[in-house]
């Protein structure tokens, strides 16, 4: 009886958690200059290595100098969990969009935050790294970029040739195929930034590329959900972020040949020389589910400052989960969603077994 209360009491407090943060960000617009405060200081952004012309689909490393005038406190993520507010100009695509609008994650995008703080002193300057690609796809055009205070960059998107993608297949493709036995941390780096050449690439053949060495990287998988069934805990969901296999299964979502990776994907889960693994079949269901136009798709929690959250209802008795911004119609498909894919989940892994 106690540890239900305590669950109860978990359950509540991560609701209004949840409202005060969707609260806070209601007045968030990424392209309003933040208002100036005692703490603000100063950020320089900086497109990395001094390029200002890529190819749709080329890496855009940025670095962001900043300072405080005061300490602040940041609770700590992943890298691949964090989020950055964008000024793009125009706005560019989400890359991950369907897997945050699936509704298949209970509230993993939201904000569970726990664990350790980053501590910034006033008066240092640091350092942050970014891949603008993580964010936004964008086509071929010229575009302005800024985040938050910082001063505008300007950059170059042209169109990426069958020539261009082919030479940057191929290298990243003669990394990954070479020896590594004896790899060097420096040489293990090479590898991870050409899955990441990879991911980003969008093109039929690195979608067909991703797919196949999908297996390779998920193989020695260790941590599996604490509940297999849909919602995934959203604790996990931030595991899976950290993991080799991210990269690839970032890379099939955000693909525009989703045919392709269905096809791919279909034919590596049933390979008889090895058997399927989870997040195989996961990414799998995902890509499927998202591509039939009967299920709905649903706000993620960071955007639920733009909508106007209701009062509890018996198909959603809490407030952080996605279905508080929605009819109860539109509940009952997410849940009709949620059990078709993991019905597909299940079908996946006994084909691929």
């Amino acid at each position: 009886m106690k540890f239900q209360w305590l669950c109860y009491l978990a359950m509540a407090l991560a609701c209004c958690s949840s409202v005060q943060s969707a609260q806070a960000q209601k007045r968030t617009d990424p392209c309003e200059r933040p208002v100036t405060s005692p703490a603000t200081g100063t950020a320089k952004l900086t497109l990395k290595g001094g390029q200002s012309v890529y190819h749709e689909g080329e890496i855009i490393p940025l670095e962001l100098k900043f300072t405080y005038r005061l300490v602040q406190y940041r609770p700590r993520a992943g890298p691949n969990l964090r989020s950055f507010s964008f000024c793009l100009t125009p706005g560019g695509r989400d890359p991950l969009q369907d897997d945050e609008e699936s509704g298949l994650w209970g509230s993993a995008g939201g904000s569970f935050v726990s664990g350790p703080y980053d501590v910034f002193d006033p008066g240092v300057t640091y350092v942050d790294n970014m891949v603008l690609n993580e964010s936004k796809s964008v086509p071929p055009g010229n575009y302005s970029l800024r985040l938050g205070i910082s001063n505008e960059v300007k950059f170059q998107i042209l169109p990426a040739t069958p020539e261009w993608q082919a030479e940057q297949l191929a290298s990243a493709l003669a990394v990954l195929d070479a020896d590594h036995t004896k790899d060097t941390p420096s040489d293990i780096e090479r590898t991870k930034q050409a899955v990441r050449v990879l991911r980003f690439l969008g093109s039929e053949a690195s979608t067909r590329e991703l797919a196949r060495r999908f297996w390779f990287y998920d193989r020695q998988r260790q941590v599996h959900p604490i509940s297999a069934e849909y919602p995934i805990n959203p604790f996990f969901y931030g595991y899976e972020r950290s993991q080799d296999y991210w990269d690839i299964k970032a890379g099939l979502i955000a693909s525009s040949y989703r045919a392709v990776a269905i096809e791919e994907l279909t034919a590596a889960i049933h390979d008889p020389q090895h058997p399927a693994t989870r997040a195989m079949v996961e990414t799998l269901a995902l890509l499927e589910i998202q591509s039939k136009p009967e299920y709905p798709r649903f706000i993620p929690m960071r955007q639920y400052g733009q909508v106007e959250l209701q009062s509890p209802t018996p198909d959603c008795p809490f407030l952080f989960l996605p279905c508080a911004s929605h009819p109860s119609k539109f509940e009952k498909q997410r849940q009709a969603k949620g059990a078709a894919y993991n019905d597909l989940v299940a079908e996946l892994l006994k084909q691929g077994q």
